[in-house]
């Protein structure tokens, strides 16, 4: 577990955060890859449930900890604009594709901003 995990474990612990992660679905990803294994990280706290998913190609599963640093991560990553966003990611910022995933990640921010409350900016410091 890296320092930065360790952090948001951290946190967790301090804004009473538990978490599970549970086997969603194996999928086959693009031709030439490794199987992606969908991965979904329930998260409770004062009365609220989180769901994020998690895709990975590693069989073992990930932890509550590594799940919330990945989301977290890829929200960071909006501040940089979408053409930017796009390209880091390995996405034309012309395609549909891009526009839903940018969408999506959208979503996930307002969604982890609800649930973490004021404590949003410490998580995302974490991950720096």
């Amino acid at each position: 577990m890296t320092e930065q995990q360790k952090t948001i474990a951290q946190l967790m612990e301090e804004h009473a955060i538990t978490g599970k992660v549970r086997l969603f679905s194996r999928a086959p990803s693009r031709p030439l890859t490794k199987e992606m294994i969908m991965w979904i990280g329930t998260f409770h706290a004062h009365g609220e449930t989180l769901k994020i998913p998690h895709a990975t190609s590693d069989i073992t599963p990930p932890t509550p900890q590594k799940v919330l640093w990945t989301i977290l991560l890829e929200v960071e990553q909006l501040d940089r604009g979408f053409d930017e966003w796009a390209n880091e990611n390995g996405f034309d910022p012309e395609s549909s594709t891009a526009k839903r995933a940018h969408k999506k990640i959208l979503a996930y921010e307002e969604q982890l901003k609800s649930f973490l409350g004021e404590p949003y900016t410490d998580f995302l410091s974490a991950i720096l």
